[in-house]
């Protein structure tokens, strides 16, 4: 099992693994950081288990992105 959590600032949704040392990037986007005028980055993510994606909506871009969660 492992967490995924957002940053808006990075603009990345990290996977960070049972031992709480693992850090893997799932997805990136325009963050905070590279453009503050008008970053993109991840809200609040939400999992759909019966497909295994992840569904993660973007600040400012008005869209949902789904990402195939990989075991």
């Amino acid at each position: 099992m492992a967490l995924l959590v957002t940053s808006w600032v990075t603009g990345r949704v990290y996977r960070i693994g049972r031992s709480g040392t693992e850090l893997e990037t799932v997805a990136q986007f325009v963050s905070a950081l590279d453009n503050p005028a008008s970053p993109d980055g991840p809200a609040d993510i939400n999992v759909d288990e019966s497909r295994d994606r992840l569904l993660i909506p973007l600040f400012n871009a008005n869209q949902l992105v789904f990402v195939q969660l990989e075991d």
